[in-house]
């Protein structure tokens, strides 16, 4: 469906798969479609870290489906090959002890490494990276776009943002009660992932396992996953709870504490690893959502979307972004 009226310029902020749902659906209705993203890569926690020829998922592990919509658009990247279902198995972990966890749903992968998807979608879109939106103005025209070197960024009929709401935030005061008042009590937390790295496979009978008791909430085989090589190689997720009581710690002490959660999850020490890392992620779970798809001051032109507008699902991303453009083209 066209847009009636089609709009001059939309910008969206934020190139995580909410904002590139919505530029995409956008752009099959007419209007020119500008993603300004702050990082160099799309795709936000749908990334990859490598460094010294090991690599990681250090962000979004895994993604599974719910809704029809979705399922639509994820048979269309396994059909594209950018996707394949992830066969790992996964159990319930403590203290060394585990139970077979049955999936309720295929859990999806994106190949070769997390990013890809990102890039994928990013393929489709015109995107300014390494542009960080610091101001937002109203005008006659609607909207100017300031970057973080005072630069105007343009002139744009609607803005959307597709960031998390400590991001929004500043952005938006003053310019919609609409929308201040609506994310007013959305909040979110942070996590740690240590990345570990081993010269010979750990010998461990599982590849991914929800760790309970522990400072650690995930842990996976990064290698388990399709077209990820051979090299054993761990990924540990944090817990919120356990990132916010040990905020104050260095890097190193937290590195520390999180190896030995992993060994005392997996059951004691099998193997030193021969590399690790360590990686923060801001807004990487939702504690309170919007409770809603999306959040849209029609008067005005410009709205919010994420995946924290529902949960922290991919699912949860993409619908948001999608209800967001299609909030749109029924407006125009």
């Amino acid at each position: 469906m066209a847009l009636k009226n089609p709009p001059e310029n939309i910008a969206i902020i934020g190139a995580g798969m909410a904002g590139l749902t919505c530029a995409t659906s956008l752009q099959l209705a007419g209007p020119k479609i500008t993603v300004f993203e702050q990082s160099f890569h799309p795709g936000g926690r749908m990334s990859v870290f490598r460094k010294q020829g090991h690599e990681f998922d250090d962000g979004l592990q895994y993604f599974t489906v719910q809704d029809e919509r979705f399922q639509w658009t994820v048979d269309a990247w396994l059909d594209e090959g950018v996707v394949e279902i992830w066969d790992g198995w996964c159990v319930d972990l403590e203290a060394g002890n585990f139970l077979r966890r049955e999936a309720s749903a295929p859990r999806y992968v994106a190949i070769p490494n997390m990013s890809a998807l990102g890039s994928h979608l990013a393929g489709l879109c015109q995107i300014e990276y390494g542009c960080r939106v610091t101001k937002i103005v109203s005008c006659e025209q609607g909207w100017i776009l300031q970057d973080q070197f005072a630069r105007n960024l343009g002139v744009f009929d609607r803005v959307i943002l597709a960031i998390p709401p400590r991001v929004a935030r500043p952005l938006i005061e003053g310019l919609s009660s609409t929308l201040e008042e609506g994310i007013a009590h959305v909040s979110m937390t942070h996590v740690w992932a240590l990345l570990l790295s081993f010269d010979e496979p750990t010998g461990l009978l599982f590849d991914a396992a929800f760790v309970a008791q522990s400072p650690l909430d995930w842990i996976a085989r990064n290698n388990s996953k399709p077209k990820r090589g051979v090299q054993e190689n761990w990924v540990a997720i944090s817990t919120p709870e356990w990132t916010e009581r040990y905020q104050q710690y260095s890097q190193q002490e937290i590195r520390s504490l999180l190896l030995q959660a992993f060994y005392e999850a997996i059951g004691g020490i099998i193997k030193e690893p021969t590399f690790q890392e360590l990686r923060y992620w801001d807004d990487a779970k939702t504690i309170q959502t919007l409770d809603a798809d999306y959040l849209y001051d029609a008067d005005k032109g410009i709205g919010l979307c994420g995946d924290w507008c529902l949960g922290t699902r991919l699912e949860s991303a993409f619908l948001s972004g999608l209800g967001m453009a299609n909030e749109i083209i029924d407006q125009t």
